[in-house]
């Protein structure tokens, strides 16, 4: 039996903003035989002259969401090393709590370092509610982000799944 314990947060810090996801509780879905998790997710935008920062706590993600996630970024990253003109379509988890979208770039294979290096933009949204007109308003920050980033927070997800099954 692991010592893991929650809350445990995931944090993705881009050149403009971060984002944090803070896992606060765990639920199985009998039926679905499926992890969710409650989910806080706090975007911070730190530019020059300004500091703003959003929180959703309501937010429920479950497993499949975390690691389809994780391998978005994979897929991205390896799509660049051909083209950095590439765009990925937008990922939209299933509760519609945030949305984020991986746009062009670049990433080659460093020899010496013996890994894939570059960045690219990154485009991330959170729910902030519904409008009057009972749509979704989303607020968002775009900024560059380096893959070295990008790996250390999909290495945390997976982590956190891995330290999360474990825990069964």
């Amino acid at each position: 039996m692991s010592s893991f314990k929650l809350p445990y947060e995931c944090m993705l810090e881009t050149g403009g903003y971060r984002v944090v996801f803070k896992f606060l509780g765990m639920t199985t879905d009998d039926v679905l035989n499926e992890m969710t998790f409650d989910t806080a997710i706090a975007l911070s935008i730190h530019a020059d002259n300004s500091k703003y920062q959003i929180e959703i706590k309501d937010c429920e993600l479950s497993a499949n969401t975390l690691s389809n996630l994780a391998d978005y970024f994979d897929t991205h990253i390896d799509n660049l090393a051909d083209d950095p003109d590439t765009i990925a379509p937008p990922f939209v988890n299933p509760g519609l709590s945030f949305q984020l979208q991986a746009l062009i770039g670049e990433a080659w294979f460093d020899e010496k370092t013996e890994r894939v290096v570059g960045g690219f933009a990154l485009r991330f949204n959170v729910n902030a509610g519904e409008g009057y007109d009972s749509t979704n308003v989303y607020i968002g920050a775009e900024a560059q982000v380096l893959i070295r980033q990008v790996r250390e927070f999909t290495k945390a997800l997976r982590n956190f799944l891995t330290k999360i099954e474990n825990r069964q």
